[in-house]
């Protein structure tokens, strides 16, 4: 009995957010694919790449801002130059106010209190609406993997499938850590609100590390201390280090 209500939360939650989690799976592979697409049409020739690269390397404000200029003079540099910061952030805000919003938010609401009236825990029913989330973040991952996939089928763009697959599990680094942290809010504040303020503060203090781990090669090993510097360490495209 206590099996199929936990079941049926997760149904309930997965309902709640998974029209959300693809629409923005198709924002973040289009968004990818797109740039790819781009920089082999801007920068068709070798000659165009290094002027590009010789451009912004060793241009601090640029990393700090953007994040490094890592192989900018590849397809696959340039393409995590581009959507590295942008996608990062939308991707852990969403989830974390997803995370706030199925946990402290239906509690707020009254909601919480009819779940917990079944057969079922708190703690067990938290774990099933996490289920919910992480399937949400899948969610991100398969479309945005198969978007950029489809895009590297271009041979003027080259992506291999393992690199597009581990370029989708980069992005959604992210996500998966804020909802964990918006999960952790959830159960330390009394409101929505409230627990939205302290993951978006952790939110804050871990892309302000990322940026002082950009600003220079001595403070680099600071990106293993933030979950956006440990998007940058896989490199993915060019190094494709899975270890981070």
């Amino acid at each position: 009995m206590s099996t199929s209500v936990e079941a049926a939360v997760t149904r309930r939650s997965f309902k709640q957010i998974w029209l959300g989690a693809t629409i923005w799976s198709l924002a973040f592979g289009g968004t990818a694919a797109a740039s790819a697409l781009s920089y082999v049409t801007t920068f068709p020739t070798e000659a165009a790449r290094q002027q590009v690269a010789a451009a912004t390397s060793g241009d601090a404000g640029l990393s700090v801002l953007l994040g490094p200029t890592t192989a900018i003079d590849t397809v696959g540099g340039y393409t995590v130059y581009k959507c590295f910061v942008f996608l990062t952030t939308i991707g852990a805000i969403w989830g974390l106010l997803a995370a706030t919003k199925l946990l402290r938010g239906e509690e707020d609401a009254g909601r919480w209190q009819l779940v917990l009236s079944g057969s079922t825990r708190a703690a067990r029913a938290t774990v099933a609406t996490l289920v919910a989330l992480l399937g949400a973040v899948a969610i991100l991952f398969v479309g945005t993997t198969v978007i950029v996939a489809a895009a590297g089928r271009n041979p003027d763009v080259g992506f291999a499938l393992s690199d597009s697959v581990l370029y989708g599990l980069s992005i959604v680094i992210a996500p998966a850590v804020f909802v964990m942290v918006g999960a952790v809010t959830s159960q330390l504040c009394r409101t929505r609100r409230m627990a939205s303020s302290w993951a978006m503060g952790v939110f804050g203090i871990c892309f302000f590390v990322r940026m002082v781990a950009d600003a220079g090669p001595d403070t680099h090993w600071l990106r293993w201390a933030t979950p956006f510097g440990w998007v940058e360490l896989i490199q993915p495209f060019t190094q494709n280090d899975a270890w981070p």
